[in-house]
């Protein structure tokens, strides 16, 4: 539904239709984490805090939630 990238462009995270959140290590193309929210409501935007050590998300549940 929509990725975000933090700052420095190392982390990349990527949010689904059925609540997920996958975050990726840019450089090694690995898979850092998985996460469920908004009780498997579509996440429809993920964008990184500023400091990047957070993960703000909007669903279709009318939220938005830090992770």
């Amino acid at each position: 539904m929509d990725v975000g990238f933090n700052l420095s462009g190392t982390l990349v995270a990527g949010c689904t239709a059925n609540g997920q959140i996958k975050m990726f290590n840019v450089n090694t193309k690995r898979e850092l984490g998985e996460m469920i929210g908004h009780n498997e409501d579509e996440i429809s935007r993920v964008v990184f805090s500023p400091s990047g050590n957070r993960i703000l998300t909007a669903s279709a549940d009318k939220t938005a939630r830090y992770v």
